[in-house]
């Protein structure tokens, strides 16, 4: 044995690395069958075949990085480091094992360092072992563009190092092995689980709260989730692009989280170093921690309750939804401070004073965070940015419209404290409509210059009362829907003045053959049917108005116009700056107008390009309906 001021063990070494040479052997074996096998199989010798040898390369090319991107997916990293963590010191979860390997002549010092060293040799042998079988296959194959798989090596191993050491952090914290596992994939998506539950209650109780669930700047906090939504490697193309280009992301991400790692060793040791060995076989092996599972546990089964009861009694009032999810934090939340307990305690009488007192307590809290959230006690619902903090305001109903001038968004954030000043009236409309089906609804997206987001979400009613009153709300979304320049930066984009049709064509339902045909203009008419649709827009003839009217104004038929922009169209997308569409890469698309009754110019020009026949007839969709209702 080695000396007990020794940092490393050679025999113990030894001894993990030929009793578990499994777990790094099938890890191995994954990794061969992720990366170089697939790639070599995917893939074609350029000087082989009948293809062009540029062609070959390009397709290479592309298959390597797609190869790259499977092999680098976190998921796959952070389950082999668990299972390497749990493997090196399983010692610690039997009585007898921790017992034997502690009283042996080995400093805790001296096991955690070898453990540790083992453990990641497990991971990083294999990694660098594919990396070179890997760079053979990219010879074999004529691919030279090594240093991407270089980038997969370093961030795979960046990505490993961290997840092996919070898996062991997660090891020292409890006293049972398959709670290794349970707990590190907890404290992985623990932020964005805990932003998901109030998210859910938000939606639920708070006016205008957006119900899509995006990312925010705390996510780093739940590593697993941040990694996998913002780490690849993938090829970019478009437009523009000469053949594949590839793309690395997230390298930056993945060093600062290899140096929290190196922390994280530091302080598994340190929990290591005063573990006491009679806490095996315990959920928590550390006190302090033991109220914090109970009522983290508690608080967060009592808000998802009350937002899954909100959500089940949507129809209810808002006083009577509050009640109903109150009630529903108080009775889950109780039970589930009790069932924590047990598992604390592993055993059924745990209804003593100081935890019934405790469980109050815990109630209490819950209470408070249900009915703050509810009642609007932070202001979330009148939150409204100041225009010299936006870069853009968007808005979406019917169509997405975006402002990004002073004056434009001033109009936007007006229309927007239109809504919330009518909220009470809004809320009464869109009640009395649930049983008709889903209102339409209006979204709101501000672009902060510090790249943030603010989202809200608003149900239209779309009422007898709200149509006919002139300044209602729903008739002020329409009135700046409808205007000439949005109009059309809704079909062609916001440079839609460079945009020229290349082709159109009107869908019709053949009765006799019970089919949809597509019938396509003839060329000398696209400018014609062009500058029409741009004078019923500006007439206010083709215009957005309440779905309750559509059915006997428009027309079943609609109108698709292939346009292209040699600008490259900037397309309005509410979320396009959020996930990465670039605005101006695509010069062609694709628009499709629904068109109505009143569109006179429009209905010219079809008429004089001889597309109505008898068996290709505009019908409004309350003609087409009762058409099929009779066949």
């Amino acid at each position: 044995m080695q000396s007990g001021t020794s940092c490393f063990n050679k025999t113990i070494f030894k001894k993990n690395i030929t009793h578990f040479w499994p777990i790094w052997g099938i890890y191995l074996v994954f990794l061969l069958y992720a990366l170089p096998l697939t790639l070599l199989l995917s893939t074609e010798n350029p000087g082989t075949g009948t293809k062009v040898a540029k062609q070959i390369m390009e397709e290479n090319l592309a298959r390597y990085a797609t190869c790259l991107g499977g092999a680098l997916t976190p998921m796959f990293v952070f389950i082999a480091a668990t299972v390497c963590a749990m493997t090196v010191f399983f010692y610690l979860y039997q009585n007898r094992s921790a017992n034997m390997i502690h009283a042996l002549p080995v400093s805790r010092k001296e096991l955690y360092v070898t453990n540790v060293v083992s453990g990641f040799l497990f991971l990083i042998v294999p990694q660098i072992l594919t990396f070179v079988i890997t760079a053979f296959v990219c010879f074999a194959r004529d691919i030279s563009r090594l240093e991407y798989l270089l980038y997969w090596l370093l961030m795979t191993m960046g990505m490993s190092l961290f997840a092996y050491a919070g898996a062991i952090v997660i090891g020292m914290l409890t006293g049972q092995l398959l709670a290794v596992p349970i707990f590190y994939v907890i404290a992985n998506f623990l932020y964005v689980g805990i932003r998901f539950i109030f998210q859910i209650l938000q939606t639920e109780m708070v006016y205008g709260m957006d119900h899509h669930f995006r990312f925010s700047k705390g996510d780093f906090l739940s590593p697993l989730y941040y990694l996998e939504t913002n780490v690849s490697i993938h090829t970019v193309s478009g437009e523009e692009a000469a053949g594949s280009l590839i793309e690395v992301v997230g390298g930056k991400a993945v060093a600062i989280y290899a140096l929290v790692g190196v922390l994280l060793f530091f302080v598994g040791y340190l929990i290591y170093r005063k573990k006491r060995l009679e806490t095996v076989g315990d959920c928590i092996a550390v006190n302090w921690l033991k109220p914090v599972f109970r009522w983290g546990s508690a608080i967060c089964v009592a808000i998802l309750a009350a937002a899954l009861v909100a959500g089940v009694n949507s129809k209810a009032s808002r006083t009577q939804m509050m009640i109903l999810a109150l009630m529903g934090a108080v009775i889950s939340g109780a039970v589930a401070f009790f069932i924590a307990q047990m598992f604390l305690a592993k055993s059924f009488k745990v209804f003593e004073k100081r935890r019934i007192t405790e469980c109050v307590g815990v109630v209490a809290v819950s209470l408070l965070l249900v009915a703050g959230i509810s009642m609007d006690a932070v202001g979330i619902e009148k939150k409204i940015p100041d225009v010299g903090e936006l870069k853009a305001v968007y808005m979406c109903a019917d169509e997405s419209i975006m402002a990004d001038e002073p004056e434009k968004m001033k109009e936007l954030i007006a229309l927007h404290k239109n809504i919330i000043d009518a909220k009470d009236g809004l809320l009464k409309a869109s009640q009395s409509k649930k049983d008709e089906g889903e209102n339409p609804r209006v979204e709101f997206k501000y672009a902060y210059k510090d790249g943030t987001y603010l989202y809200r979400s608003y149900e239209l009613a779309e009422t007898k009362k709200e149509i006919q009153k002139k300044d209602s709300v729903l008739n002020q979304i329409l009135d700046v829907e409808n205007r000439y320049d949005n109009y059309m930066a809704g079909l062609f984009g916001r440079n839609y003045k460079t945009a020229k049709p290349v082709g159109i064509s009107l869908d019709f339902y053949n009765e006799v053959n019970d089919t949809y045909e597509t019938i396509y203009m003839s060329s000398e008419y696209l400018e014609k049917m062009y500058k029409a649709l741009k004078q019923d827009i500006k007439e206010g003839n083709l215009k957005n108005i309440p779905y309750t009217q559509q059915e006997d104004k428009f027309y079943s038929s609609g109108l698709s116009i292939e346009y292209y922009n040699p600008k490259g169209i900037e397309q309005v997308d509410i979320y396009g700056d959020e996930y990465g569409y670039s605005a101006g890469v695509w010069k062609s698309d694709t628009a499709y107008v629904k068109f109505n009754v009143d569109c006179k110019h429009m209905l010219k020009v079809i008429e004089e390009a001889g597309l109505l026949t008898e068996n290709h007839k505009l019908r409004t969709e309350s003609e087409q309906n009762a058409l099929l209702n009779e066949q």
